[in-house]
């Protein structure tokens, strides 16, 4: 399967010789007694999705919220073109978070993995007017943290 970058998300193509392999496949399976071959023309699901929609946030907007593992999502849209810079602040003694920016995972350090207060900020590069996701995910929760965001 090929994959190739659309609006800053990876999309899977489907290659005709693939597909015609699952036919000849099929096919000698045809003489089989209860034998079915579905094939759907529609998109591949993602492999997992947040079960909470996205939070719709602004730039410059203080958010005080609550990870639920698997992740909280957030929708930002750029007001200008320069650097997004995000910054998550929460206190490790409830658990660890990552900070996700478009293809981008920032985690902190194994050197910097002290109990109390942790930080961690991320750069993505933005366009005034298209939208952003942020995501902030870990396995363990629930932890309470904070969000800033600024374009510089």
């Amino acid at each position: 399967m090929i994959a190739r970058t659309i609006a800053g998300r990876a999309v899977a193509m489907r290659q005709p010789g693939a597909l015609f392999s699952v036919l000849v496949l099929a096919g000698g399976f045809a003489a089989c007694d209860d034998f079915a071959l579905f094939i759907s023309p529609g998109p591949i699901p993602p492999a997992h999705s947040s079960p909470i929609a996205p939070r719709s946030i602004v730039v410059g907007e203080f958010v005080s919220a609550t990870f639920v593992v698997p992740e909280i999502v957030f929708d930002l849209s750029a007001r200008s073109t320069g650097n997004l810079l995000v910054i998550v602040r929460w206190d490790r003694r409830h658990g660890d978070i990552d900070l996700i920016l478009g293809s981008s995972v920032f985690a902190l350090p194994a050197a910097h993995r002290s109990i109390g207060d942790a930080a961690l900020a991320g750069t993505l590069r933005v366009v005034d007017g298209q939208n952003y996701r942020l995501t902030v995910a870990g396995a363990r929760g629930p932890v309470p943290f904070t969000l800033t965001t600024s374009i510089e």
